[in-house]
């Protein structure tokens, strides 16, 4: 077996123990593959790297993260950094996954409940523009580091480079 076919054949095995819908599977995630595990013994945490083609959408790529951290939560802290080949475009990942982006920061910090999901995102060749309410809002994005946030984010979870830019929405 080739070393990207054992690759793949870990990743089904993992979604196979976690229980995952075989719908989900075939849609989503027919063309991934686990390409590491990174693991901290001292923690207990496992890093999934898994690699695809094509675009998982953000309401499949929660129920994967969820499920499969609920299943293996006896055994480690379970996180997921994705990589998708050239094919899927920047733009279209920040797009995507912007709402996850906002969760995870309201999870990390309860202060940007109300305004940061307010804001109205645009994304233009890698630059997403957060336009915020007003300005008190634009204050406290640059406050919080909201943009320094969302690039490490991206980074993190995508493997991709991205450019945050903040600034006030216009007024209808």
């Amino acid at each position: 077996m080739s070393q990207t076919g054992e690759k793949r054949h870990r990743f089904e095995l993992m979604m196979k123990q976690a229980e995952l819908p075989q719908q989900l599977t075939d849609e989503h995630f027919g063309d991934g593959y686990i390409d590491k595990v990174i693991v901290s013994r001292s923690n207990r945490e496992w890093t999934f790297c898994i690699c695809k083609t094509s675009l998982v959408p953000l309401a499949a790529f929660g129920v994967f993260c969820r499920t499969i951290q609920s299943k293996f939560a006896h055994l480690a802290d379970v996180s997921f950094c994705f990589t998708y080949e050239e094919g899927v475009k920047t733009d279209e990942l920040l797009i995507e996954y912007w709402p996850a982006f906002v969760e995870w920061v309201q999870k990390h910090n309860a202060s940007v409940n109300g305004w940061l999901g307010k804001a109205r995102l645009e994304v233009e060749n890698g630059l997403a523009t957060l336009a915020l309410l007003d300005d008190m809002g634009l204050e406290l994005a640059r406050k919080k580091k909201i943009d320094e946030m969302a690039v490490q984010f991206f980074e993190d979870q995508f493997g991709r480079n991205c450019r945050v830019k903040l600034s006030v929405g216009v007024k209808n």
